[in-house]
């Protein structure tokens, strides 16, 4: 196999150890949680360390196999189960990579596991295959997505199932994966730390249950196993699921529909932030309750849904305050204002016109902590649109030669614009794209200016998008390029510039059928001998 598919491979390997059981990355501090002692384990760091080395450097995956079956065997007979649940990995990847065949045969390898392990690792187990079974799915949906029976289904080959049979068997393994969440919850991540990466997140998940629970929940949040909806189908239609986690918890959840991912993403959230209620330090807590309102609010169906989710954030907020893992339901009301203010359009719609000032000042609190956030971050992104100036210039395609004619200005965030006039020639044509934007203006701004002009506009202090026409001094019949600046200095990269083609004739033309007739452009008398 081609060193290049072999360095995908085990790419495939480190997403699968690691990926697996995290989620996207948020910027906190690394923390160590610990609530039972554990006995130290062999590391094999330095085998591990030659096992890549063979694959990515050397591209011998034999000889990488046989490595990682040696450490399987080792492993195996000093009962170190998270080394043997790493080399099974490695095993199952390096093979399918042997042999080029699908995922079925290395899922089967891993299920013939589970009742080799115990504990911990047989959860992790349980997780691992529900996610190989969903990227399984994934990759040949198009195939399953053709059946509409199992009349050929055979209990052990996934080739022959249909949508629902993969859907079941990864619900199954990640319920599986759950099991004993007390035990879960008191084991801490350090035993695993061979097929972890730490990261910068140990407070967000900071034991096992925390991990396996929010990679359940990726797949039961998704909106692919809702194509197929029963008639009594579980919607999220009572105002208690936008509660706060203290009363969320305690509401039962009526649902016939036991199959609904998204009434299994509302009981694993209910368990997750039950036991986290009591947590000293609120991050994990938070991090849960604010990815439960951010899924309630897209597939709620309630009509007042919008009022209570922005509510839920605010109480969020007003309870924890400036806490740093509150960071994120701040940023979320900034971005419910910024939502607003971008439906803003003036005379038509503009009851959202001062919305950005609101989002702007969430924002400018969020970047003035200390701390580097998820909300931080995301406050600083929100507020780079906001502050953005930029400016648009259009103008009738051909104008008339000695009469003033006018420019649709857009504008935003600034209050005076700088003009020129530059005499073009046919090598230009801004329209068409003829020149890359990296080359465009240094041609541009070196063209022989033929006027400069200055324009003020009024300060909207509402960081929205305004427009306005203005007047063009006359010109000679020529060819010429109008550029705005939002200074004088017309610096590329520096200041935020526009341009747009002007064509100043007497001449129009007009086409009927495949006759073309020149006319004078103001009186619309036709021009003899025109060429």
């Amino acid at each position: 196999m081609h060193l290049r598919q072999l360095k995908l491979k085990l790419m495939r390997i480190r997403i699968l150890l690691f990926l697996t059981l995290t989620t996207f990355l948020h910027i906190l501090p690394v923390t160590h949680f610990s609530v039972r002692a554990q006995t130290p384990m062999k590391s094999y760091n330095s085998e591990w360390k030659k096992i890549d080395t063979l694959v990515l450097k050397q591209g011998l995956t034999k000889s990488a196999l046989t490595a990682v079956n040696n450490i399987y065997n080792v492993a195996t007979k000093e009962g170190n189960e998270t080394q043997v649940l790493k080399a099974l990995i490695y095993q199952v990847m390096l093979e399918e990579a042997l042999s080029d065949n699908n995922h079925v045969d290395g899922i089967h390898k891993l299920e013939k596991h589970l009742p080799l392990l115990k504990g911990p690792a047989k959860v992790v187990l349980n997780n691992i295959i529900a996610s190989r079974y969903w990227a399984y799915f994934q990759e040949n949906r198009w195939k399953f997505y053709n059946r509409t029976a199992t009349n050929a289904f055979k209990k052990d080959d996934p080739e022959t199932w249909a949508p629902e049979d993969f859907h079941n068997a990864i619900s199954r393994y990640y319920f599986a994966s759950l099991k004993n969440e007390k035990q879960l919850f008191e084991t801490s991540l350090a035993p695993f730390d061979a097929i972890l990466m730490k990261g910068n997140m140990r407070k967000l998940r900071p034991t096992l249950y925390d991990l396996l629970a929010h990679r359940a929940l990726l797949y039961f949040k998704n909106d692919e196993r809702t194509i197929t909806i029963p008639a009594d189908a579980f919607e999220l239609r009572n105002d208690t699921v936008f509660a706060p986690a203290e009363t969320f918890v305690k509401t039962p959840v009526i649902n016939s529909d036991t199959l609904s991912p998204y009434y299994s993403a509302i009981v694993i959230y209910r368990r997750l932030l039950a036991l986290h209620l009591k947590d000293e330090v609120k991050d994990a807590l938070l991090d849960a309750d604010i990815d439960r309102l951010g899924f309630v609010h897209t597939h709620a169906v309630m009509p007042e849904k919008e009022f209570l989710y922005a509510n839920a954030l605010k109480s969020i907020t007003d309870k924890y305050g400036d806490l740093p893992a509150a960071s994120q339901a701040w940023f979320l009301q900034a971005e419910i204002h910024a939502e607003n203010a971008r439906t803003y359009q003036a005379l038509t719609n503009e009851r959202h016109r001062f919305e950005w000032i609101k989002a702007k000042v969430i924002c400018d609190r969020l970047i003035s902590q200390k701390d580097s956030t998820e909300g931080k971050i995301n406050a600083l992104n929100l507020l780079n649109e906001i502050n953005t100036k930029s400016i648009f210039v259009h103008l009738e395609t051909v104008n008339l030669p000695g009469k003033p004619f006018r420019a649709l200005v857009t504008f935003k965030n600034t209050t005076k614009l700088y003009f020129r006039i530059a005499k073009s020639n046919d090598d230009i044509n801004i329209a068409a794209g003829d020149v890359e934007q990296d080359k465009l203006w240094p041609i541009l701004l070196a063209l022989p200016v033929v006027k400069t002009f200055e324009q003020e506009f009024p300060d909207t202090k509402d960081y929205q998008l305004h427009a306005t026409e203005i007047k063009i001094d006359p010109l000679p019949v020529g060819t010429y390029v109008l550029i705005a600046s939002t200074t004088a200095d017309f610096a590329p990269g520096k200041d935020v510039l526009a341009v747009h083609d002007v064509y100043v004739s007497t001449i129009a033309w007009i086409r009927k059928a495949d006759h073309f007739f020149v006319v004078n452009r103001e009186t619309g008398q036709p021009i003899n001998m025109a060429r």
